[in-house]
């Protein structure tokens, strides 16, 4: 994930490849500062079909949900006001799928 200059690097939570499903444990997260309205971007190796930017304060918080234009590079737009956010970045393609959390500060 990228605003500005600063990025930082997603927890894998969740990968599915064909029928095989594993769960990964989250650790420690590392938030992101970003200034209100400030654009964010999600950076992946290939384009997904699908994904999905799922945004909460809680993790067992319901998420709300907001759809992207799949992409190597996909723009988040989040118009959050201030506070820290857990944003999941839920991708699916042909056979995989993917759960990546990130932290997010909006000052």
């Amino acid at each position: 994930m990228f605003a500005g200059t600063a990025s930082v690097v997603g927890q894998l939570l969740h990968y599915c490849q064909d029928s095989s499903c594993a769960d990964l444990p989250s650790g420690s997260l590392t938030y992101l500062s970003v200034g209100g309205g400030a654009i964010v971007l999600f950076a992946l190796g290939q384009a997904p079909l699908e994904a999905v930017a799922e945004i909460r304060t809680r993790p067992s918080e319901k998420p709300a949900t907001v759809h992207l234009d799949p992409g190597d590079l996909m723009v988040f737009d989040h118009g959050l006001g201030s506070g820290r956010f857990l944003v999941d970045l839920v991708c699916r393609w042909r056979t995989s799928e993917a759960r990546w959390r990130f932290g997010v500060d909006v000052a």
